[in-house]
């Protein structure tokens, strides 16, 4: 009877111990993934100067000067309304 309490504690404490490893290995594994990621972004800004300067307010103007601009030649007819006027 004892020592099958002392075998099921000692399975349990074993598999907890691999828990505990698997963990920490996907812990890492996501750790060298985000520096993987940071390192391809540095490397992204490296050869796009400015690119973190504000540009985003100005492209999203921009991408709504050309939706109406092409929904005003009817480009866009996705709709099946009339041109946009």
């Amino acid at each position: 009877m004892w020592l099958e309490l002392l075998l099921l504690l000692l399975i349990a404490g074993l598999m907890l111990l691999l828990l505990l490893a698997g963990l920490m290995l996907l812990q890492c594994c996501c750790e060298v993934r985000r520096d993987w990621i940071s390192e391809r972004m540095r490397k992204l800004r490296e050869l796009v100067p400015n690119m973190d300067k504000g540009y985003e307010a100005q492209f999203a103007e921009e991408k709504q000067r050309n939706f109406k601009l092409m929904r005003n030649l009817n480009f866009i007819e996705e709709s099946g309304s009339e041109p946009y006027t």
